[in-house]
């Protein structure tokens, strides 16, 4: 698992128009759990009047997860998936696998488990009132095993998820979005209890993640 932070730039070098071969969208956007609000309205030209950039620019391009650096209010990570090819800022890290699918990881970031290890142990996410994500802080996070059975179960579960947080941003009345919320509720405890799994946890490790009492 490779992962990088977006680029810095002074923000008058972004126009309303491609500009350049070298000219590319800009996300001005917002990642969430499964999805995202993209905003690709103007173009910032990828090269040295940048004053921070990968060298590589396949960062943002292609299928890639995309995981903000502030962690939420709830104290949960937020990242999603993206393809299409658009620059991104400091505030999201790009993270690209090559032995791994993408879903599968996804599911794992977004996990309660994983989100409660991040922000538990690591004193970067709990030192001030805007807990932030680190690079170093991430990859040292224990990522399991995957077998392929539960590998591609994950993978499907992602997938439905994925695909009702769209359908949720669309959906026609109330009614709809309510049914769609309890499916994307249900999946999400699927994925969550899936992670568990693949991290062997007890049942007493999984209610204290949960944050409920310990059943005798």
């Amino acid at each position: 698992m490779r992962v990088k932070r977006g680029v810095l730039f002074d923000k008058e070098l972004l126009t309303t128009e491609k500009t350049s071969a070298q000219s590319y969208l800009y996300f001005e956007g917002d990642v969430y759990r499964y999805e995202m609000n993209r905003v690709t309205n103007r173009w910032i030209e990828y090269g040295d009047k940048m004053r921070e950039r990968p060298k590589e620019f396949d960062w943002f391009e292609g299928k890639r997860i995309l995981l903000r650096r502030l962690v939420n209010r709830q104290q949960r990570l937020m990242a999603t998936l993206a393809i299409d090819t658009f620059v991104t800022n400091k505030n999201l890290y790009s993270i690209i696998s090559a032995q791994t699918s993408a879903e599968a990881i996804l599911g794992v970031l977004n996990s309660r488990l994983i989100s409660f290890l991040y922000v538990n142990q690591i004193a970067q996410a709990t030192k001030d009132d805007f807990p932030q994500v680190t690079i170093k802080d991430l990859v040292a996070l224990p990522f399991p095993k995957f077998d392929v059975t539960r590998h591609d179960q994950l993978v499907k579960f992602v997938e439905r998820m994925l695909e009702l947080r769209k359908q949720k941003q669309t959906a026609a009345n109330e009614a709809a979005r309510e049914r769609i919320a309890r499916e994307i509720a249900l999946t999400d405890e699927k994925i969550d209890a899936l992670v568990y799994e693949l991290y062997e946890l007890s049942k007493e490790e999984i209610a204290l993640v949960e944050g409920k009492p310990v059943s005798g």
